[in-house]
């Protein structure tokens, strides 16, 4: 990805998490979303573990 791709790819991300609701409900799902479609980070769900954090 390019850098003028990725600076386009951040100004969407960036629009399409604008507002969006619940912090804790969307998480994974914003983070999924900035890994792979900013970052071009491939196959995110098989690459990245999340961990639940208590207290």
């Amino acid at each position: 990805m390019t850098d003028v791709q990725q600076r386009a790819a951040a100004k969407h991300f960036a629009e399409y998490w604008k507002g969006k609701g619940y912090e804790k409900g969307e998480s994974q799902k914003f983070w999924l979303s900035l890994l792979s479609d900013v970052f071009g980070v491939e196959h995110v769900a098989e690459t990245i573990e999340f961990e639940d954090q208590v207290g």
